[in-house]
């Protein structure tokens, strides 16, 4: 086992891999498990640790999100069809919610965040198997709370979403990142992603 060279970096990459690798093993029919209980700690994950490790070292609300893309969110890029968004109401800066929907990648993120953290998902299925999630977020805890977001999308849906906010979360820390060597690479190159610095050692 590899010790970090990066915490807060490896931890993203090392969460995006093991993904990569369980749905090759999945696909080889090499085993048969849980991979949707792995996939959803591993997505519970992304949407947490990264965000959390950026507040404390930043100590700046919603710091990495507002890293992330501004775009609307897309079924070609993000796997997600903004039509299938029942539900997705706006967060202003000090986390209130807005009257306006609000469908970019930064919001969703935002609810799908809270859906998790709060344990605000529901798995459906069908004949014994997995068949999709719905996820709901609320403005408060209270029994009046009202819903601020919902949407159902298949575990497959979850898997590719899931890969590409780790490449988004990762390409953002690494252009923030501090240490010595991701400054000289910084110097070197302005604007880089987190592939082409995989040769600094990270394990």
């Amino acid at each position: 086992m590899g010790a970090y060279t990066n915490q807060d970096i490896d931890f993203v990459f090392r969460t995006q891999q093991l993904l990569k690798q369980y749905e090759k093993i999945k696909e080889n029919n090499e085993i048969e498990g849980y991979e949707f209980t792995l996939l959803m700690n591993c997505f519970v994950g992304l949407l947490i640790i990264p965000q959390q490790a950026n507040e404390n070292k930043r100590r700046e609300s919603e710091y990495l999100i507002n890293l992330l893309p501004k775009e609307e969110i897309n079924e070609r890029t993000y796997g997600i069809n903004p039509d299938d968004i029942k539900i997705c109401v706006g967060i202003s800066e000090n986390g209130k919610p807005k009257p306006e929907i609000d469908k970019t990648v930064r919001n969703v993120i935002r609810h799908f965040r809270n859906s998790v953290a709060h344990n605000r998902f529901e798995v459906k299925s069908e004949s014994k198997k997995i068949s999709s999630v719905i996820f709901r977020d609320y403005d408060s805890n209270n029994e009046n709370a009202k819903q601020t977001f919902q949407l159902e999308i298949t575990a497959t849906k979850i898997y590719n979403f899931a890969l590409k906010i780790s490449d988004c979360f990762l390409n953002a820390m690494a252009n923030e990142e501090g240490s010595s060597s991701f400054k000289f690479h910084k110097e070197q190159e302005e604007n880089f992603t987190y592939q082409e610095i995989r040769r600094m050692d990270i394990h």
